[in-house]
């Protein structure tokens, strides 16, 4: 290979390194098509972790700009690995209200992670410390912190 396509081919490396590095990875779920066997779209999550705990039951599921009702209860992964609660919409007996796409200061992060559920659905959606509030403190949270939020969907609102 030439010196010149070389130096072409890690000109385009960088070049998208770059946009990557500077887009936050995408800005948001990326949707991939629907599974073969049910007509909920497949999404992925970039680096957000989710696992379903519970399935929900009926015909909808969660879209880009819906209204949802969920409880959550937020953790941080302290540095023994252990989970510490920073929230609670249940303990404050409050479910929370978010329209999925708007930003709201402390859901902003990890909401793109309820996409595709459907209502009674329990989800734990794991942000990155880099995707959550990185290197600054929130409230009780400390910097550089991953974040653990078990979601559970009360409502979809059209």
């Amino acid at each position: 290979m030439s010196p010149k396509n070389i130096f072409i081919i890690i000109s385009v490396a960088v070049l998208f390194l770059l946009v990557v590095a500077f887009s936050g990875g995408g800005g948001g779920p990326i949707l991939t098509g629907g599974s073969s066997d049910t007509d909920v779209p497949e999404y992925d999550f970039g680096e957000l972790k989710v696992v379903d705990v519970k399935e929900g039951e009926g015909e909808e599921h969660v879209k880009p700009g819906d209204g949802l009702r969920i409880h959550y209860v937020g953790y941080y992964i302290n540095k023994n690995g252990e989970n510490v609660l920073f929230d609670s919409s249940k303990s404050r007996n409050k479910p929370e209200y978010l329209t999925v796409g708007e930003a709201k200061s402390h859901i902003s992060f990890w909401q793109n992670g309820l996409l595709g559920m459907k209502e009674g659905g329990v989800r734990t959606i794991e942000v990155p410390a880099d995707s959550a509030y990185g290197e600054r403190s929130q409230g009780p949270i400390p910097p550089n912190s991953t974040l653990v939020i078990e979601a559970e969907l009360l409502m979809i609102e059209k």
